[in-house]
């Protein structure tokens, strides 16, 4: 199992917090903690997709972080999530 840091968040570009796992367990991808909202939310994802360029993420990761927010749906992250599945749920939310 990889696990990989970032200093900047995908969706945002804000600054981490911190990359490091609570539980001191392993994932294989990237975990990461920002303060979003007034709160501090994790973010597992997966580390096969490449995070740092895409250019979707980088038009829609704020808007989907809100929808996200909105509807209360920060459980998505507690498992190592890819870019198709966020993509997915993004378009699921929006026609909501």
């Amino acid at each position: 199992m990889g696990f990989y840091k970032t200093k900047n968040c995908f969706f945002t570009r804000k600054e981490v917090i911190s990359c490091d796992e609570t539980d001191g367990t392993c994932l294989d991808g990237y975990y990461y903690r920002i303060e979003l909202y007034g709160k501090v939310r994790e973010f597992k994802l997966h580390r096969l997709d490449d995070w740092q360029n895409d250019t979707w993420l980088k038009e829609n990761g704020e808007e989907f972080l809100d929808l996200i927010n909105q509807k209360d749906k920060w459980k998505f992250f507690s498992d190592g999530r890819k870019l198709n599945e966020i993509k997915s749920l993004y378009n699921r939310m929006k026609d909501k």
